[in-house]
């Protein structure tokens, strides 16, 4: 199962795959950039069942998708890692501003796996309010903000009715978003306290995704970098 949450700037899409998180173990195997910026972590379940597969990084207020450099792939190369994760048996989540309004890239990938959208509705107000205090704008920031913001809403309508019936769009509130997820995840998931994790975890297998692109372009050898981390995390901390 893919799942794509979308919505404008300071909905929550960021919140919403932390909280998830919260639910799986450490990162036991990551993906890296060549220069050790994080493009895929791998986060085991705490009951049986598959993996979750998280495409960016979260180590900073805003991540995900968007966290990916065009010199490393961009966009295309966030689909196509979800694609290649989707493959190899895990479940994937991938969210970004970026991807919020993609339409092409979103229709190809739910042919080839299931994906379903889910939607964030959260008020313009509240993603205003959410900004200006991440931001620390002043006031008289806020009526331009909201007007940029009115604009990514209307185009993230567009592009999720764009995306039906081919891609099933579930609209959705932050806070139920969550328990959303973990019912199409499947499985008794829920957020416990961080469990110690034993054992060596397994390689991540380096064959390239297949394409999302139209015109295919293979991973050049040497331009990713693959690792396995052991997260020494104290129990409760915020995955990463």
């Amino acid at each position: 199962m893919i799942i794509n949450v979308r919505g404008i700037s300071g909905s929550g899409k960021t919140v919403v795959v932390r909280r998830l998180l919260a639910a799986y173990g450490p990162a036991a195997e990551v993906l890296r950039s060549a220069d050790g910026r994080r493009l895929l972590g791998v986060h085991p379940r705490r009951d049986p069942g598959p993996p979750l597969a998280v495409i960016g990084c979260y180590d900073r207020p805003s991540g995900g998708c968007d966290a990916i450099r065009q010199t490393d792939g961009g966009l295309a190369l966030a689909f196509d890692l979800a694609l290649r994760e989707s493959a190899r048996g895990h479940d994937v989540i991938l969210e970004g501003n970026r991807l919020a309004v993609d339409v092409e890239l979103t229709r190809r990938l739910a042919l080839r796996a299931p994906l379903v959208v889910l939607l964030l509705d959260t008020p313009v107000e509240v993603c205003v309010r959410s900004l200006m205090a991440r931001r620390r704008l002043s006031r008289s920031a806020a009526p331009a903000l909201e007007a940029r913001l009115r604009l990514e809403a209307d185009r993230l309508a567009e592009a999720s009715r764009r995306l039906e019936p081919a891609v099933d769009v579930l609209a959705t509130s932050r806070d139920e978003a969550v328990a959303r997820a973990l019912d199409l995840l499947g499985g008794n998931i829920r957020p416990p306290a961080l469990a110690a994790r034993t054992g060596d975890p397994a390689p991540l297998p380096c064959a390239p995704p297949q394409s999302l692109r139209q015109t295919p372009v293979p991973m050049r050898a040497g331009r990713w970098a693959f690792s396995r981390e052991l997260n020494t995390g104290s129990p409760g901390s915020e995955p990463s």
